[in-house]
């Protein structure tokens, strides 16, 4: 069965994948909502129902443009706690005084803003604060060690780590703690690592942890906002600065040298028109290889602007790679695009599917959110994209929506199932941007 859209659900439009107009689903179609006492706490409650971590501002005056259709909720007024913005206090379905020049909007805080560097004498250090809960908090020195640092600088979108420190080495913080992070190294986020807890109690604030990133040096590439490690917005630095690839002739020729210069085996897949969102800083255009080149560098290229292309042709790709995946990690099989498919998840050496039972909209949300969507789309079972192959990896998968990744979810146990390959699920994600 095709959810295209549930009673309540929300959607951004007219912005990017984290911010724009607030749209929201009832009675068959989608509507929008007033601006009257429009407030931080129902921005909060829009973004983390987008399966955001919080919300940066509260946009009026149809910041984003006016919409179309009926305006569906006024005089919004939210705690900050609920889960559905519908569950908020409101006037009721269609009732309102208001035009489409009020038409609320939203800008949430994505997974990439909720870590920072405080307390450095320079942007590249400082101790490591995580947003948890509406709120700055720290993580604890134990067991903290080169990996987690890799993998904090990485997000912060620095080339390298030069070096970590324990023992609140720049000035303790405040807020709540992350007890024992754990990462291999090779996550593209922290919240693909493990960790203990939350407010634990066995660490102070004179245990919090810090690095020093190392920035770019001129050639230097990167790949952003994408899903995975090895996929996302091609990125170059120049000039002090980081900028993108337009897309104007962008070959896989192009991406595999990209790919080759990450280090990667090859090239899996290559996009044009900003795929993974839109960049920002300089525009790299007219990029020609030959597919033989080590380093873009060498390659043809015809000028650093921004005037001639502009960021909705940033390129982008995904690079493939000979070394086995983490552990837990997700793939989508067989689908119409990459957001799309039969839901595979890695484990012991090997890919599986699985199972339909009880697989609900909580648990295809933590899914897209793994793979580095904002959201989901639809959902479903039956094997809507196929049979996979191999084994049924997990049945009756239990979340509650706030997981990072499924295994952090309840379920029957690796291999504890009572199904066939005619029950594989499959998600639907919003696509970026």
């Amino acid at each position: 069965m095709v959810i295209l859209a549930t009673v309540g659900q929300v959607r951004l439009r007219d912005g990017g994948n984290y911010y724009g107009r607030v749209e929201i689903y009832y009675d068959g179609q989608w509507g929008t909502v007033c601006d009257d006492s429009w407030e931080l706490q129902d921005a909060y409650v829009v973004c983390r129902q987008l399966g955001f971590p919080s919300a940066i501002a509260a946009r009026s005056s149809a910041y984003y443009g006016e919409g179309t259709g009926p305006i569906l909720l006024d005089g919004v007024g939210c705690v900050g706690d609920e889960t559905r913005l519908e569950y908020c206090s409101n006037e009721g379905w269609y009732i309102d005084n208001c035009g489409h020049w009020e038409d609320a909007g939203v800008e949430c805080l994505t997974e990439y803003d909720n870590v920072r560097l405080a307390d450095g004498s320079v942007p590249t250090e400082g101790r490591v604060e995580i947003f948890y809960n509406n709120e700055w908090g720290t993580i604890c020195d134990d067991h903290w060690q080169r990996e987690d640092a890799e993998v904090i600088c990485r997000q912060l979108g620095y080339s390298d780590v030069d070096e970590f420190y324990d023992q609140s080495y720049f000035g303790e913080g405040y807020g709540p703690i992350m007890g024992q992070m754990n990462c291999d190294g090779d996550e593209a986020h922290w919240q693909q690592c493990s960790y203990s807890t939350w407010n634990t109690p066995y660490c102070a604030h004179y245990e919090d942890v810090g690095v020093r990133c190392l920035s770019g040096i001129e050639g230097d590439v990167r790949l952003r906002n994408g899903y995975s490690i090895n996929s996302g917005r091609v990125e170059v630095y120049h000039l002090g600065e980081w900028g993108t690839i337009c897309d104007d002739y962008w070959s896989y020729e192009d991406a595999a040298v990209i790919c080759r210069q990450l280090g990667y085996s090859g090239v899996d897949t290559y996009y044009n028109g900003a795929r993974f969102g839109q960049g920002s800083g300089p525009i790299l255009r007219y990029i020609r290889c030959d597919g033989t080149e080590w380093y873009w560098q060498g390659c043809n290229f015809y000028i650093w602007a921004t005037s001639s292309c502009s960021h909705s042709q940033d390129a982008a790709l995904t690079c493939s790679t000979l070394e086995s995946p983490i552990d837990g990690s997700l793939r989508l099989v067989d689908g119409v695009s990459i957001y799309s498919g039969r839901i595979e998840i890695y484990h012991y050496g090997e890919w599986g599917t699985i199972c339909d039972d009880d697989w609900e909209e909580d648990d295809a949300q933590v899914a897209c959110r793994q793979l580095g969507y904002p959201t989901v789309d639809s959902y479903g079972g039956s094997a809507n994209y196929g049979e996979g192959s191999g084994p049924i990896m997990l049945d009756h998968v239990r979340c509650d929506g706030s997981e990072y990744m499924l295994t952090q979810c309840g379920h029957n146990g690796w291999y504890q199932h009572d199904c066939e390959h005619g029950e594989d699920a499959w998600v639907n994600c919003q696509i970026p941007g």
